[in-house]
């Protein structure tokens, strides 16, 4: 252990640093921490750095009060429904939580996380409000699955520098709401994730007339095959939505599922999807960049 140590000495600073943004910041603490000046030195000025953490599961004794790297976490990545204390990661820029708890939600403020940019929440069933969510305003990306139309006023509220936002929503969520413009976001991604009849924009209503300034929106949407005929011929993709709300957009893209059945055989579907392409460039005619993508 000495002879490796001696080796890792020989090493510049320069080096070592790179080297350590490999670790775990728990890992890199444990193994470095309090064994000579110069790597105490060195390990303290990592506030510099990137440093990640991942709790993949919970124990009571994970964390003590004697652990200071969390001081120095970068990225944090929280694993399935685990009970963390946010007040001990105060740095963070990145947080990831998988299904997280509510009391884990509530922590979400900028009280807690000051310094937040990119926030990534997965795996939850449905959020229908966020009343915890007070304010976030360092927050400028954020990737959520599965809110509803009160969710999504209060994060654009809790965040008003919100550049990046990418969501999945429900087409049944028609809820209309009159939600304060937000000035700042350029891009959006949304994911429709159920299919009801007949197929409509209704549910976009909520989701884009609040964010005029949008630059990007990536739209992804699913259909059966059997339905195309009846619901997508004089569909108009969205593009009634952009001229009433986004009047800067400068790049569109729509992401349409078939989902092919082994019991519905359309004899025509390839001539069908050629003929839905065709209207989906006339409907948008060239004002901004448009792409329209058709995967089974």
């Amino acid at each position: 252990m000495n002879n490796d140590l001696s080796r890792l000495e020989q090493l510049p600073n320069e080096i070592l640093i790179d080297l350590f943004q490999y670790f775990d910041a728990r890992d890199l603490f444990q193994s470095f921490s309090n064994l000579n000046y110069r790597l105490n030195k060195l390990i303290k000025s990592f506030h510099h750095l990137n440093l990640f953490f991942h709790m993949e599961f919970f124990l009571d004794n994970q964390i003590d009060n004697n652990d200071y790297f969390s001081f120095y976490v970068y990225t944090l990545i929280v694993g399935r429904a685990i009970n963390i204390n946010l007040n001990r990661f105060l740095n963070i820029r990145y947080l990831k939580l998988e299904c997280p708890l509510k009391r884990v939600l509530a922590q979400l403020n900028s009280n807690i996380l000051p310094y937040l940019k990119h926030l990534s929440i997965s795996h939850l069933d449905i959020l229908i409000t966020i009343d915890e969510w007070i304010s976030l305003p360092s927050l400028h990306t954020l990737k959520i699955s599965c809110i509803t139309s009160l969710a999504y006023q209060t994060i654009l509220t809790a965040c008003p520098n919100l550049v990046y936002l990418e969501l999945s929503i429900f087409s049944s969520d028609q809820l209309k709401l009159n939600i304060e413009s937000h000035k700042n976001l350029k891009k959006m991604i949304i994911n429709v994730i159920d299919m009801i009849w007949p197929w409509d924009d209704k549910v976009f209503h909520s989701y884009l007339s609040c964010v005029p300034n949008l630059e990007k929106l990536n739209v992804y949407r699913s259909i059966f095959v059997s339905k195309i005929t009846e619901s997508l011929l004089n569909y108009d993709w969205l593009a009634s939505k952009i001229d009433l709300y986004l009047l800067l957009l400068c790049r569109f893209n729509f992401y349409l599922k078939v989902i092919r059945s082994d019991i519905f055989i359309e004899p025509n579907i390839e001539n069908i999807l050629c003929q839905i392409e065709e209207i989906f460039l006339h409907k948008h005619n060239n004002r901004y960049q448009s792409r329209h993508l058709i995967y089974k």
